[in-house]
This record gives C-alpha cells, sequence and structure tokens, in this order.
C-alpha cells in the first residue's frame, strides 16, 4: 500500500506531529464563506488549541522526528503554477448569439450554451427537454458562419459601395439643417458666456443674501453652457464625419479587411486583443443572432443542422466607417435582403448537393444526367441516380412535394 503512495502523501504522513505522540485539538475550524458557497478551514492561533501527550502513541522520539524535518525541508516543492492559458477564439466567445428555433418564444429566445467535453460543443439551455435536442461543434459553426460572411462580402461588394456612397449623398442634402442647429447652439453659448462674465462681476458687490443669489446663477449659468457645449461638440463631429471624403477604395479596404479578419478567425489565427475586434464585426454582420434550425432525417441517428440569419453587411460597414448617418438608410436596404442559410453541421452529400441540384434542375431545366456532368465537374462524385435522390431530398427539406418532371427534363434525349 505504502508503494502506492505520492510524494505528497508521504510528506504528509512523515510530517504529522501525532508520530510524537502530540495531540492536538482545534487547530483548525470550518468557516462557511456565503459569497463562496462553501467551507473553508481557518487556521486558529495556540491559546484556541488544545494539546495532549500521550508517551502510549508516540511513533518516533523526538531527536528522529525533528531529523526527518530537517531531511525533508529541502525536498520541499513550491505551488504549482498556474494552469496553462489556452489561446482564446473567436468561438469561445459568440456562443452566446445562437438560439434555438423549436424551443424559442418570439419574445423569450432561448440561447445555446457550451456543453460536451472540455467545452466544446454547444447546445440548447433546455437541454434533455429540447424538443430536437442536438449538440453542434463550436468551432465548426462558426468557421462555416465566417466563411458564408466572406463570400457574401466578396459577392455583394460593389452594391455595398454603391449603397453606402448613395446614401452619404442623400445625407449631405439633409446637413443644412445641421448646420443650422449648430448656428443656433453657437449663439446660446455666447449669450451664456456673456452672461457668466457679468455674474462675476457682482459677484462680490452688495450684501450677504445678494452676493448668495449672484452665486447661485452663476453656478446655473455655469451648468446651462457646459451641456450647450456638449451638444454643440457633438454634432460639430457628426458633422465633421458626414463631410468627411470617403471614396470607393476606402470601402473596398474596408470590405479586405474585413474578409481577412473573419478568415483569420475562422482558421484560429488571431491573438487575444484581434479576436474582440473580430467578434465585434461577426456580431455586426450577423444581427447579434444565429437561429439553429435542426432536422431530423427518417431513418438515421444524425441531425442536420443548419444556421439561419440576417446580414448586415451594409450597415456593419458604416459602421467601421464611422458613418452614423448611413445606418437609416441600411437598414432600410437591408431589411428586403433575405436570410442566409448555413450548414453548422457538415450534411451527408445528398443534403449538401441538394441546392446546387434543385438550380440545375428546376432553374437551369438541365437534365438529370446533365446535371450530374455538371457536377461533377465542381468536384462532386455523383451520377444520375444521386441527383434524382437529392431532388427529392430538397423539396422534402423545404417541406414540399416535388413536381412531376418530364422525361429528360423536356429536352430529347440524345442517342449519340
Amino acid at each position: 500500500t505504502l508503494g502506492r503512495m505520492s510524494y505528497d502523501a508521504y510528506r504528509r504522513l512523515w510530517g504529522n506531529v501525532r508520530l510524537t505522540g502530540r495531540w492536538e485539538f482545534g487547530r483548525k475550524r470550518n468557516q462557511f464563506f456565503t459569497k463562496l458557497d462553501y467551507v473553508r478551514q481557518i487556521e486558529q492561533p495556540d491559546s484556541s488549541v488544545s494539546t495532549f501527550l500521550c508517551d502510549d502513541l508516540r511513533i518516533l522520539d523526538d531527536e528522529t522526528f525533528f531529523a526527518l524535518q530537517a531531511w525533508l525541508q529541502p525536498l520541499k516543492t513550491g505551488p504549482r503554477g498556474p494552469r496553462k492559458q489556452t489561446q482564446l477564439q473567436l468561438w469561445d466567445l459568440t456562443t452566446e448569439m445562437f438560439h434555438c428555433v423549436h424551443c424559442s418564444q418570439p419574445d423569450v429566445p432561448v440561447r445555446y450554451y457550451q456543453t460536451g467535453a472540455n467545452g466544446k460543443a454547444m447546445q440548447c439551455k433546455k437541454g434533455d427537454l429540447c424538443i430536437i435536442k442536438s449538440a453542434v461543434n463550436r468551432e465548426e459553426a462558426v468557421r462555416a458562419i465566417c466563411e458564408k460572411l466572406a463570400e457574401l462580402i466578396g459577392r455583394d461588394s460593389d452594391l455595398i459601395e454603391q449603397t453606402i456612397c448613395r446614401s452619404r449623398e442623400l445625407n449631405a442634402q439633409g446637413d443644412s439643417d445641421l448646420q443650422g442647429e449648430i448656428l443656433a447652439l453657437e449663439n446660446t453659448f455666447r449669450t451664456y458666456t456673456r452672461r457668466i462674465n457679468d455674474l462675476f462681476e457682482l459677484t462680490g458687490v452688495g450684501e450677504d443674501e445678494d452676493r448668495k443669489q449672484v452665486r447661485s446663477q452663476l453656478r446655473l449659468a455655469q451648468v446651462k453652457r457646459s451641456v450647450v457645449q456638449h451638444k454643440l461638440t457633438a454634432m460639430k463631429k457628426s458633422n465633421e464625419q458626414s463631410m468627411a471624403a470617403l471614396t470607393s477604395d476606402d470601402i473596398h479596404r474596408i470590405l479586405k479587411e474585413t474578409t481577412t479578419l473573419l478568415l483569420d478567425a475562422a482558421a484560429g489565427k488571431l491573438g487575444d486583443d484581434s479576436v474582440y475586434k473580430a467578434l465585434a464585426v461577426f456580431r455586426r454582420l450577423t444581427g447579434g443572432r444565429v437561429w439553429v434550425h435542426v432536422e431530423r432525417r427518417q431513418g438515421r441517428k444524425q441531425t442536420n443542422v443548419r444556421g439561419v440569419f440576417t446580414p448586415q453587411l451594409i450597415r456593419a460597414v458604416a459602421e467601421q466607417a464611422e458613418l452614423p448617418h448611413c445606418h437609416e438608410s441600411s437598414d432600410n436596404h437591408e431589411s428586403s435582403v433575405n436570410e442566409v442559410s448555413v450548414w453548422l453541421r457538415k450534411p451527408p452529400r445528398l443534403d449538401a448537393i441538394a441546392e446546387r441540384v434543385h438550380e440545375l434542375i428546376d432553374i437551369e431545366r438541365l437534365s438529370h444526367r446533365d446535371a450530374a456532368k455538371c457536377l461533377q465537374k465542381e468536384g462532386h462524385n455523383v451520377n444520375s441516380g444521386n441527383v434524382w435522390y437529392s431532388y427529392h431530398r430538397w423539396y422534402e427539406m423545404n417541406g414540399q412535394t416535388p413536381p412531376p418532371l418530364p422525361y429528360n427534363n423536356g429536352h430529347r434525349r440524345n442517342s449519340a
């Protein structure tokens, strides 16, 4: 048994004063800490400790015991250092933005929380009570959304540039009202300044009651001038930002930096400082909320998981460019933007290509064989039979019935 003891156990055994037959009672007492919600042992002074010496229970004499302590003292190890700090990643900070669409109510959203080994996954707050319980890998989910956002920015960069530039032109036409407000505030500020100067001249004149009243009026005028000065500074700053020159090159630079930041965050290449910047960008672009849809597959244990959000591309770029007047215009434009759906977990092959198959057959009107050839060129190892199953799978995922297709989707069969 002794051979299996740890080093710390040996030290506690040979360092126990009871080996010399001396027994102490009341050396430590339990004390409950309400703030920490646990009991901690507190060392007591010698005056509160009861000591008894019993030679019948002595194992070592005092000389041997103290020699043993002198030999163990140089071998004593210091306290263990803190655990190795892991590098903070974007997916460690974004869990609160994911919400379960099945358990949420219109006014009571139900968010996701970390779960699984080392907190690498996330699941609905209701746990086993969730309507469709499923755990999602946090890193995989956030990486998929970042890549999708980078794709959207690259695809709509020209539209973002045109919308922001047009919004700035419209706002510049309405800046005349702001200029009038600034001039009015400047006149008010000068009026209060003259009043304060006049009151300063009267502070030492008259009886005590008169001087007291003058000082009260002086403090009131100073407070009102401070309020006017604060409003004037805010309006001037807003006017300067709206008048600042923002070229198309600046917008493209912001879009490129945003794309690079998202891709680096998805790859886990950011430091602790940059990851919080990526978090702010991620929150702006997604609107701070991603709805998680979990779908059961008939005859399968594994579920499909999608993340649905409304991208806020124009608003995010306007905020990064510090153009507060563009927010309203961007909101009006992006209110008509459709929601974006992203696979948060890698789906089966037929589910993954279902959307593309729907485009090829229903929109481009290709036959099953031609759609299979097109998918093969895109890197998918499929045939016409896989295309048929994937086509029907798209309608199943969307809760619709596939329409009857004519033979060869209306094309004449090429017998060659």
